[in-house]
């Protein structure tokens, strides 16, 4: 085969775990349709739609894979920060069995705390955290602020994803998980997710003046 200077390119649309119903569904999808492709990563899945048949394929999936093939896509990619998509069921995690989840593995009365003062809206120029980088506060304080911002979906993936943070949250302070760099890539992964829902004009990380306070703050003209 003779070389070429651009390889083939597959166009992959990024779609919102939202649209899966819990965290077990495409384990379920596996068991019953091994035919089918599927590749789990850290905050989603790719699928490949086009193996499979709407007939034998569960009642939430049957919908997105019409929809893929509809739209010429022979993959999808299923993820935390992906796009939902009108027309396709969007599920609550959290009236599910996302509560339960997020309860066992996020510090629940402390998480739901801080989500209940933050509301719906943007805490702007305030702090949520203050006087610590310890991950073991950092990380429960941030999954907590995007909460209100973000699909219930989308938290637990967080939540879920394969950090090792349950067992962290449920040995305690001391558990070693905190300082591994599978911690530090939570607290970044987290990071990066409040600062694509900070409004315009605003990112979120530690405020200029102060390196242990975090929030979302104002952009300083340059």
């Amino acid at each position: 085969m003779k070389p070429v200077a651009i390889p083939f390119a597959m166009h992959i649309p990024v779609i919102s775990t939202a649209h899966v119903p819990d965290s077990a569904a495409l384990d379920r999808l596996r068991d019953d349709m091994p035919q089918v492709t599927i590749a789990g990563y850290d905050c989603g899945w790719f699928v490949r739609t086009a193996q499979i048949e709407f007939k034998d394929s569960h009642a939430w999936m049957a919908p997105i894979a019409k929809w893929a093939q509809a739209n010429v896509y022979d993959w999808i990619r299923l993820d935390a920060d992906g796009d939902v998509v009108e027309g396709l069921e969007v599920y609550d995690w959290e009236a599910g069995n996302g509560a339960a989840l997020i309860d066992t593995v996020s510090n629940g009365q402390q998480l739901r705390a801080f989500s209940a003062a933050a509301g719906t809206s943007y805490a702007v120029n305030e702090s949520i955290s203050h006087g610590t980088h310890r991950t073991q506060d950092l990380i429960p304080r941030f999954l907590a602020a995007l909460i209100p911002l973000a699909p219930s979906a989308q938290v637990v993936q967080y939540a879920l994803s394969p950090y090792g943070y349950q067992d962290a949250v449920k040995g305690g302070d001391a558990h070693t998980w905190w300082e591994s760099t599978d911690a530090l890539v939570m607290l970044e992964d987290l990071t990066d997710a409040l600062n694509r829902k900070a409004p315009q004009g605003f990112y979120f990380g530690a405020h200029p003046g102060d390196g242990s306070d975090f929030g979302f703050y104002e952009i300083e003209p340059e």
